[in-house]
């Protein structure tokens, strides 16, 4: 199994996982989540020891996502840092908080995080589908980078950076209200931000095509 198979060579892991999230391949990532859970299917509780403060942050990270796609457990990913690193959520329940550099690189659907509240530097480089983060308050840089398709976001309240340089199709962010700089720099297309509220400097230098943006309301420097 990859983690015993490492225990005498973890720089090798350590260096994988540096390299394919500084290139943003978020396949490759959460690939190695799954070959983690196929090792661990029949011992999740042994990933638990990589769940502390003296293990490399990155492989502390996609331990606990390991751990949630065998268990259904998302509380290890909530208390790491670098929790979900790589994580498949096809559904949670409702109203979690993600305050630090929690779910990069993760893998998003179904009705998973609605009504969650996120900041920091959560859900960087992750993929977001389905009706996951309906009525979600996301702020700092939160979803920097991000893929957002399907329903996902609709009704979400959005300020900060969250949402820079994002790419949104579509029915992504249906009503949602964005203001502060979020979605600089985004690229929206198809019906992504329909009958969103739009101010400050929301969606500056944003690329935006199709149908996007029909009937929002928009102000200010967007």
């Amino acid at each position: 199994m990859i983690f015993k198979i490492m225990k005498n060579h973890s720089e090798t892991l350590e260096k994988l996982l540096e390299k394919v999230i500084e290139r943003k391949n978020g396949n490759r990532v959460r690939h190695l989540t799954r070959i983690i859970s196929n090792a661990y299917s029949e011992n999740s509780e042994e990933l638990k020891q990589y769940f502390n403060d003296n293990t490399n942050k990155f492989i502390t990270g996609i331990a606990t996502s390991a751990y949630h796609f065998l268990t259904g457990d998302i509380g290890p990913i909530l208390e790491k840092d670098f929790g979900g690193l790589g994580a498949i959520v096809d559904n949670s329940e409702e109203g979690l908080e993600f305050n630090n550099r929690q779910l990069w690189h993760s893998k998003i659907s179904g009705d998973s995080l609605r009504h969650s509240k996120n900041k920091g530097n959560a859900l960087k480089d992750s993929k977001i589908s389905g009706n996951a983060l309906w009525y979600s308050e996301n702020r700092g840089y939160v979803l920097l980078s991000s893929e957002n398709s399907g329903n996902a976001l609709w009704k979400s309240n959005n300020r900060g950076h969250s949402l820079e340089s994002s790419n949104n199709r579509g029915d992504a962010l249906w009503k949602s209200n964005n203001k502060g700089d979020a979605l600089w720099k985004s690229n929206n297309k198809g019906y992504a931000l329909s009958s969103s509220k739009n101010s400050k400097h929301s969606l500056g230098y944003s690329e935006n095509s199709e149908r996007a943006l029909e009937y929002s309301k928009n102000r200010g420097y967007t």
